[in-house]
């Protein structure tokens, strides 16, 4: 993320922009990208939230209990 940040600022990224070499980021995008790759796990979490006694929401967690 850093090497990203440095590469993603400054006055080399402001040149990208105006000369339409590089886009803009565009935080909605790279949220919808994140949250593909989440769904997953987010969906297997809801099951066991759901339907999943005290102690395997524990461990699913990493809670020690």
């Amino acid at each position: 993320m850093a090497g990203t940040a440095k590469l993603r600022s400054g006055f080399g990224e402001g040149i990208d922009i105006a000369t339409r070499i590089r886009k803009p980021l565009d935080p909605l995008q790279l949220h919808d990208w994140i949250a593909q790759e989440f769904d997953p796990l987010n969906t297997a979490w809801s099951e066991i939230w759901t339907s999943g006694d005290q102690e395997l929401v524990r461990l699913v967690d990493g809670r020690e209990g």
